[in-house]
């Protein structure tokens, strides 16, 4: 039943994930108004936050026509945290296809595949976010946006579309591959460690507690005295929802839910509001 669960779990997101890079790719053929860091139809569009302040950074501006389209996305990382990580973002569908258990043909958690080797600490991804940042300033053009993973995935989309229209393919068929496979393939802690998106969204969702990931003491085998890690096990970040508040279960916690269909006892749920059902967790 617990592997029943968590297949659907991940059948869902890999629908999500591959249901928006369809639209993408529409939205591509059909000529609306889209980059690599947003996507809209005429002045109705959403950006991502990062590449805004790249942008703002790069022209010494607040570039008030792009305000409030990023300020949108940036409301909802606000209320959900890192949650367009577990089910939006495009890398975790590559990272998900190309990450196979031999064994079992199951996609290998990102805290079992990534053991072994020096652990990086939880600040770098926040350096990197920095560096970005500070680059962008410095050098008057958005940095990161040349080798964000999810901006290259949506220009490799945009790079089919045109070749199946022109039947000239483009350099960037060989360049962009290559990027994507040494970010998400080579550097296996991309997602968890190194991405400034990811960072970002997770300083503007620092203090939301919708859908965290909340246990059951009265259920948790760990919490009776028996040897149970089967949640920290599953969570693509590394964490342990048995932190409870810590920092890194509220800044990086991507809502994906597998720490909750792969608990034995159903100690871990996620309530609309984390503090909802606090009473029960502590």
């Amino acid at each position: 039943m617990i592997r029943q669960g968590l297949q659907r779990i991940r059948t869902i997101r890999f629908t999500a994930r591959t249901a928006i890079l369809a639209v993408i790719v529409l939205a591509g053929a059909a000529r609306l108004g889209l980059g690599t860091c947003s996507l809209g139809v005429g002045e109705w569009m959403i950006m991502c936050p990062l590449g805004y302040l790249q942008l703002s950074l790069a022209n010494r501006s607040l570039m008030p026509g792009l305000l409030i389209s990023a300020g949108v996305v940036g409301l909802a990382a606000v209320l959900l945290g890192r949650s367009f990580c577990g089910w939006a973002c495009p890398a975790g569908l590559i990272r998900t296809v190309f990450k196979r258990d031999r064994a079992n043909g199951q996609a290998v958690p990102a805290a079992r595949a990534e053991t072994g080797g020096t652990e990086l600490p939880r600040w770098t991804s926040y350096a990197v976010l920095g560096g970005t940042l500070a680059s962008s300033f410095a050098f008057g053009f958005p940095v990161f946006c040349a080798i964000c993973p999810v901006g290259l995935t949506f220009g490799l989309l945009f790079a089919i579309v045109r070749l199946v229209e022109t039947r000239q393919p483009g350099i960037e068929l060989l360049i962009i591959p290559a990027v994507l496979a040494v970010e998400l393939l080579v550097l296996r802690r991309w997602c968890r460690s190194l991405c400034p998106l990811g960072a970002l969204l997770g300083l503007l969702g620092s203090q939301s507690r919708v859908l965290l990931p909340l246990v059951s003491r009265s259920k948790c085998l760990s919490a009776r005295g028996a040897s149970c890690h089967a949640c920290a096990k599953a969570c693509p970040e590394g964490i342990d929802p048995r932190m409870g508040d810590g920092v890194a279960l509220q800044q990086d916690c991507t809502r994906c839910l597998e720490c909750v269909s792969t608990c034995p006892t159903g100690a871990v749920s996620l309530p609309v509001v984390a503090g909802a059902a606090a009473g029960e967790g502590k």
